[in-house]
Order: structure tokens, then sequence, then C-alpha cells
């Protein structure tokens, strides 16, 4: 699809109709597994949904790995009924020192567990290992996605 430029993450809706699609440089998209279709799915103009990598369905929401933002953050896209547009993006977590680079997520439960460390600036394009990198532990990291 011409929206397909960059797919990071995957989250289907409750009902199972619809799949999330974070592209990273077209924002959050939405697949209708009925009707094959691709729509954008828009936000306020002060929401930036670019740069997400990971993505799963909580809640009538979204939660975001924006990996593409600086600091990184973990953020919820909170979406209205039918899941048509992003009203507002709430950060849940960022700029963790273990979260320098955090990457793809996984909820269980009420619970969210996200890669802290994918260790991306470590590498050269052609994935050689960089001059001098120190590569880390890989840090999992859990936050709990109600207060």
């Amino acid at each position: 699809h011409r929206l397909f430029r960059s797919l990071q993450g995957v989250a289907f809706s409750d009902d199972g109709r619809t799949v999330f699609l974070a592209d990273y440089s077209h924002g959050i998209l939405a697949l209708d597994l009925a009707t094959r279709t691709v729509r954008e799915v828009p936000a306020p103009v002060d929401v930036s949904t670019l740069g997400i990598d990971g993505l799963v369905f909580w809640r009538d929401a979204l939660i975001g790995i924006q990996n593409g933002a600086s600091p990184p953050r973990v953020v919820r896209l909170q979406l209205s009924p039918g899941g048509e547009r992003v009203e507002r993006l709430d950060v849940l977590d960022r700029h963790l020192p273990l979260a320098d680079e955090p990457t793809t997520a996984t909820r269980l439960g009420d619970r969210l567990y996200y890669i802290g460390n994918s260790q991306w600036p470590q590498y050269e394009d052609d994935g050689r290992l960089k001059p001098g990198a120190r590569r880390s532990p890989t840090a999992i990291l859990e936050l709990p996605l109600t207060p």
C-alpha cells in the first residue's frame, strides 16, 4: 500500500476487526480486515504520531514506544470511539537511564513490557559494530498501565 513506508508496530483492536499499524514516517494507520482498506488515523495538530516502533492496543488506546522522539518515550494515544482518530497523547514514561533506545513492546494484563535498550546506536548502517561501541545487557522494562 502507498502508505506502507516503514511499518514498525502492529496492534489488533479488541474486536479483531481493525489492525493498527505504526508507520515510522507516516504515523498511525488502520487496516480494516473486512474491506482490506487502509486509512490514516489523524491526530490533533499538536500531537506527533511519527517515530513509533512498538505498538499495543489497550482499553481503546494505543500504547506506543516512540523512539523517534527526543527523549524517547512510552506514550498512550487515546482513540476516539470507534478508533477513527487520536484524541490526545499522554506520556507514560521517558528518558529512563535504561531506556536510551526503547523498542518492541507487548502487554500482559495491565502491564507493558518493552526492550529499553535496543542498542541500535551501537551499530553501523551495514550491521557492523561501531568502533569503540560498548554493548550492555538487554533491559526488559515493565510499566503498569493503570495508576
